[in-house]
């Protein structure tokens, strides 16, 4: 059962793979440098973001974490 839900989440995810396949970029682009990380954190502490989650990025296989993913980006 939880293997079909998740055919299913991820077929109509594919309906806006373009904006998360940005998301997954800026995630790793940051998440790949100490320095552009603590530069990330600094640039929210600045602006008085909420970012208190690390940046996660997502597994394929498991939808939740793609709607982890979003979520934390949507909070920022």
């Amino acid at each position: 059962m939880a293997h079909i839900m998740n055919l299913i989440i991820q077929d109509g995810l594919k309906e806006s793979s373009l904006s998360i396949e940005h998301v997954r970029h800026v995630v790793r682009y940051v998440r790949q440098s100490l320095v552009r990380l603590k530069r990330f954190q600094e640039s929210c502490d600045d602006e008085q973001l909420s970012c208190k989650e690390s940046l996660c990025l997502d597994v394929p296989t498991r939808w939740n974490s793609t709607y982890l993913i979003l979520s934390r980006a949507v909070e920022i």
